[in-house]
């Protein structure tokens, strides 16, 4: 997570600007500093952000708790009654539900009081963080304001965006930033000049993927030859460093002799089994035009990778080379009938 550029402060929550508060004839209220440590308000240091992460987040990756590096991680207990409510779903988010739960549970096993912050492996804190605005009076008058905007209090959306105002009181050398996937919620964060962000740690930036060389490893001319013959060679690691496993190369011996093989699990560098066409009942064949095609289609055939995943410029072939693979597997081979209309389905789905 990158801190943004920090918002200015808008003139309605410009305390400068606010007409005097009244007299109140309220009982004496809880003495702030102590609310302020009981209820996770104040981070366990300054070094480091704090970032308030929305039920969705949790849902969408659990292992979002490990990814904040230095940083400090609140979770609202209203977040905490969100999640409980998908929990018994025999769903991918209920799994994740139970997940988060088992994980803050395994985290807070050795903290005596969850809102003052637990250590993280990367250096930061997660803590738990209770918003009562009653218990802050200092902040009493800045919340009516919100609440103007978003006059219902119940409604946990708005009971985050409280709360991060709340983190900026306490945390003025730390800043402050909202965590969640929601699109609506993050409209009302920057109509408010709350630092917002989208949860980005499971996408793929592309320019870490866009160059579309394939990989070449030198091996002399021997090697090349017996691998032609055989259809595998094994080579020391260190002459294939950084090469993942099912990843594609170019053997080369010198410039122009070059063949294309798969890294399997067992080290060894093995020739690609593809067949020459394609074939479709009642269609037409296909056939692979260049390097990538065949690469892509030696993977979607292979039983051994139960996943496929593929980048590429959009017209290059990827989802119609995987329909066209599914369907030559169904029809051409009698071991995957029964499986067919399945790895159809994963095919089609992992390339697009």
């Amino acid at each position: 997570m990158n801190p943004s550029t920090k918002a200015m402060q808008p003139a309605l929550f410009d305390q400068t600007n606010a007409a005097a508060p009244a007299k109140s004839t309220r009982k004496p209220r809880r003495n702030t500093n102590k609310a302020v440590e009981e209820f996770g308000l104040k981070a366990p240091s300054q070094m480091g952000k704090n970032y308030v992460l929305d039920t969705n987040v949790l849902l969408h990756d659990p292992g979002c708790l490990e990814r904040f590096k230095e940083n400090h991680i609140c979770i609202l207990v209203d977040v905490l009654a969100e999640l409980d409510k998908f929990k018994s779903e025999q769903s991918e988010r209920g799994a994740n539900a139970r997940r988060v739960h088992r994980r803050l549970t395994e985290i807070f096993s050795t903290a005596a009081i969850v809102t003052r912050g637990v250590a993280t492996q990367g250096g930061g804190t997660i803590r738990l963080v209770i918003y009562d605005p009653i218990s802050c009076p200092d902040n009493s008058e800045q919340l009516k304001q919100f609440y103007r905007i978003f006059p219902d209090r119940e409604r946990v959306d708005h009971r985050i965006l409280a709360a991060c105002f709340l983190l900026q009181q306490y945390n003025p050398d730390g800043q402050v930033a909202l965590v969640t996937k929601d699109i609506n919620l993050q409209l009302k964060a920057r109509a408010v000049s709350i630092e917002c962000q989208d949860y980005l740690n499971d996408k793929v930036d592309a320019r870490e993927v866009s160059n579309y060389e394939v990989r070449r490893v030198e091996v002399d001319a021997s090697e090349l030859h017996r691998f032609a013959s055989s259809g595998e060679l094994a080579m020391e690691e260190d002459r294939y460093e950084g090469v993942s496993i099912n990843e594609y190369v170019l053997l080369c011996s010198g410039e122009k002799q070059t063949i294309p093989a798969r890294l399997q699990f067992d080290g060894k560098f093995v020739r690609l089994n593809i067949p020459e066409v394609l074939k479709i009942p009642d269609g037409q064949t296909l056939k692979p035009l260049n390097l990538g095609q065949r690469c892509l289609i030696d993977a979607l055939l292979n039983p051994d990778i139960s996943l496929v995943t593929c980048y590429g410029h959009a017209g290059t072939g990827k989802t119609l080379v995987a329909v066209a693979a599914g369907l030559h597997e169904m029809f051409n081979d009698s071991s995957a009938k029964s499986v067919g209309e399945f790895r159809l389905w994963k095919f089609s789905k992992c390339m697009k």
